[in-house]
Formats: C-alpha cells, structure tokens, sequence
C-alpha cells in the first residue's frame, strides 16, 4: 500500500506537461491555451483532434501538418489549488528565520479558513509523441494521426487532519474523513481521425457544412482512486476513542511498475520503458460537426471521448470496514485491533470499468475583417463535462477568446475562461508564424501571473507545429 501511494504522489508530481486536449477543462494546446482554453469553432489541423475532428476541413486546401518534438517540443505545465497561494504556504511551513513558526489563534482561524471550502490539489500531464494530418479536397477529406499520453488527476484535503493538527483532539466532538477524495490516472490514446465536407446537402443558409470523428484505441498504464470513504472518530468520556471506519480504494498499474502490492508474492522488478504493458484497455470516440456561414462565422458543435477503459491486469482493492471503541493505549491487543480497523485489507480483484472523460462542446467565432490593421479573430465556448474524471467537470465551463494577427507573421492572443474546477482564468500568449514552421507561447492563467505570490497556480505553455500548403 505504502508503494502504490508513493506512485500516486510521484504520477501527480510529475502531472503537468500537456499538448493534446483532453476533457472539458484539462489544459490543451499553447494556442489553444492562450484563448482562454477557447477551440471549439476556431481550431484547425492537429489542434483539431480531440476537440472537433471537423475543423480539420477549415485547413488550408492540399495542407499537410505534424508536430514532433522538434523544433520545439509542445510542452505545458499547470499545476495549483483552490485554496492556498504561495505566500500562504511559505507563511506556514515555511518556517520563521530558520525556526518552526508558532501559530496564534489568528493564525489557526486564517489557516482552517482556508481549507474551509474543499482543499483541492489539481495536476495534469499530456503530452503528444506525434501528431500529423492531411487535407485533399472537400470529396476526399482529411486524415489524422496522433499518439497523445495523458497523466492527470487530483486530491483533497480532508478538513478533520486540518482541525486536528491546529486545535488538538476536542472531546465529543466527530472527527468525519468522508471529504476525502483522490483520482490520479495514466492514459495513452493512439487516434485516428477523419473528416469531410458535405455537398451533397442541399442547402442554401451555410457556406459549407463539415463533419469528423475519431476512434481512439485507448490504454491504460495506471489508475488510483478513493473510490468512497465513510469514516470517522470521536473522543469520549474518559479519553475513550470510538473509531469506525469504511473505504474503498480501486488502483491498477501496468506490471512495468514492479511489484505494487503488499499482497503480490512475486519478485518483479520494474523495467519502464516507452511501451509498458498496459494494465487496461478502451476505446473512445469523438464526433463533431462545424458550419461556416457568411465566410467569417463558423458554428462548431462536438461530443468527445466518449467510450470506457476496462481495467483487468494487475487490479487491486483495498478496503476497511470496522468500527471499535478504544479504552486502553496501553493494551497492545487493543493497539492491534486498533492497526488492524485502520489498515483494512487489499486483495486482487477481476477488473473494474471507468469511464473516459466524456464531453459536450459548443462554440462560435467571428474574423472581423477590414476592421482593424490585421485580421482580428473572436471567439465563445461552452463546454460541459458528463463526469469527474481527471481533466473533466460536471461543472459547465464557458470562455471567451481573441487572436489578432497585425502582420500576418505575429499572433497576439488573449482569453477569458469562468467555470469548470478552476474558475475564473485570463489567458495571454503570442504566436510566430513563418509560413513553414510555427512557435507558440501562452499562459492561461495570466492574473495569476500579475500578482506575483499571490498565486494560487501557474501556468505556461510553448510550442511548435510544421506546415506544408
């Protein structure tokens, strides 16, 4: 169990690279990134899939593109809390001129205050081995290819280890662990996509109607989560500790990791290579349609990653289910039963099944032309999560974004983004393009930036992508 958490913690540590999108508010592509996480009617190309297969037919005609890690390698990293910046943090544990800093009573309230409203952790990881695409012509359509791994996911902090540590153990008072929660997983994706204009329909209110989809062959190299929890402990009458405690946790690792389990008998070391054996297996699929109208609006609606992965290789449960009252720390067998109520017990399990992070998307975008020096592009987006996996929100997240391009070679990008687990978000970056070769810089939480330690996370992203007409 100790092996399986250290994993846990070093997949979340190392959670936050990202390229390809991924869920309705997981960090996308640095173009992307820098509207806002705004893409649903104003991507093209690669930065298509996952999002709106569609949009690859708004690339330019007889276009091929593919990102590597070279020039530049597409890297982002997002990494923070809902609850505590880093002034706060350095505050608190970092100590005062050397020294352990005594905490008054301001102190103790200002820091339960805190956490007062589900301290969360939030950490992603994505990043795209390759990803190229072709456009022939509106009969023949466009083809993709990507190879994207996703590592993400986060935790909270539950409020009773926070009550204790700042206000000891009050007597008959309820101490519940029901607030925790953990969800970490590592995911590859190898797509394949395709998209084509539609002619055939007779119709006369849009200039032309695209639609794509992508099938993805999905695996699984690890997975870790609080599936639920149901504990707590109170302190009685002379110093009796009355302890009940239920939880189940769910984990599975590609057996690359070595031996995982205390349970495990084996003598398996770990060898990590490129391919691990995946602990699970799914598929996914995104579909999507895109309009333009009028040559300067394009209307996009999509549904992506819509499939389950079916965890059935080296899968484990560890679970506890006891209640015991306490009378005696002195009395090793009560210490025992005490270690024992806590600890719970891991077995192997045949499997488990969750879901990928399903998403709803809709967005507009409108190129002012001769408006301005330039060309001017706005957009809007809604996207809508259908479940909590990492990188995903039941919480409807909406974005507003703007690329202006004064000569042609420079982008200057800024977006807006409120909703999701994240809130509220300004973006900012710039793009270079030389016709051939593209570089990308972004942030997308720039008022994160403007405050200095004030922060609660940050945020940056670069990138380049290879163009051929």
């Amino acid at each position: 169990m100790k092996k399986i958490l250290f994993i846990t913690v070093l997949t979340l540590s190392l959670s936050c690279f990202t390229f390809a999108q991924f869920g309705s508010v997981g960090i996308v592509d640095v173009k992307s990134m820098s509207l806002g996480k705004t893409y649903n009617a104003n991507t093209d190309g690669i930065y298509s899939v996952g999002i709106n297969p569609a949009n690859m037919m708004y690339s330019p005609s007889s276009h091929f593109e593919f990102s590597t890690v070279l020039p530049l390698p597409a890297l982002s990293v997002r990494v923070g809390t809902n609850f505590m910046n880093f002034d706060d943090f350095n505050y608190f544990f970092g100590g005062n001129n050397g020294n352990a800093r005594l905490l008054d009573s301001a102190d103790k309230q200002r820091m339960y205050n805190l956490f007062s409203n589900s301290g969360k952790v939030f950490i992603n990881l994505s990043f795209t081995t390759f990803a190229a695409m072709y456009k022939a012509n509106p009969y023949v359509g466009a083809f993709g290819l990507s190879m994207a791994d996703f590592i993400g996911g986060g935790f909270t902090v539950p409020m009773a280890i926070i009550d204790l540590g700042l206000n000891g153990n009050n007597p008959n008072k309820v101490y519940s662990f029901n607030d925790v929660d953990a969800q970490s997983w590592w995911i590859r994706e190898y797509s394949l996509s395709y998209a084509r204009e539609l002619p055939e329909i007779d119709q006369n209110i849009f200039d032309k109607i695209a639609v794509g989809f992508s099938i993805k062959i999905v695996q699984g190299f690890a997975y870790f989560a609080v599936d639920h929890v149901n504990s707590s402990f109170t302190t009685g009458a002379q110093d009796h500790l009355t302890i009940s405690n239920e939880y189940v946790i769910k984990s599975a690792f590609s057996q690359n990791f070595g031996k995982i389990y205390d349970f495990d008998t084996s003598n398996t070391g770990g060898n990590m290579g490129p391919f691990p054996t995946p602990a699970g297996t799914g598929l996914g699929f995104d579909f999507g349609i895109a309009t333009t109208y009028d040559k300067v609006w394009r209307f996009a609606l999509s549904v992506t990653d819509i499939g389950k992965i079916n965890w059935n290789k080296n899968t484990a449960e560890y679970s506890g289910n006891g209640s015991m009252t306490l009378t005696d720390l002195t009395d090793s067998t009560q210490r025992q039963q005490l270690s024992d109520t806590l600890k719970g017990k891991g077995h192997p399990t045949d499997g488990f099944t969750t879901d990928l992070p399903t998403a709803f998307r809709l967005g507009a975008s409108y190129n002012l032309q001769e408006i301005i020096p330039g060309t001017l592009l706005v957009a809007m987006d809604y996207n809508q999560g259908f479940n909590n996996m990492p990188g995903n929100s039941k919480v409807g997240r909406w974005s507003l974004g703007a690329d202006w391009a004064p000569f042609g070679w420079l982008n200057v990008r800024t977006g807006f983004s409120v909703g999701g687990i994240d809130g509220f978000g300004w973006a900012f970056g710039i793009g270079f393009d030389t016709g051939l070769l593209e570089f990308q810089f972004a942030t997308s939480d720039m008022n994160q930036v403007v405050i200095g330690n004030s922060a609660k996370m940050f945020t940056f992203s670069f990138g380049s992508r290879w163009k051929i007409d």
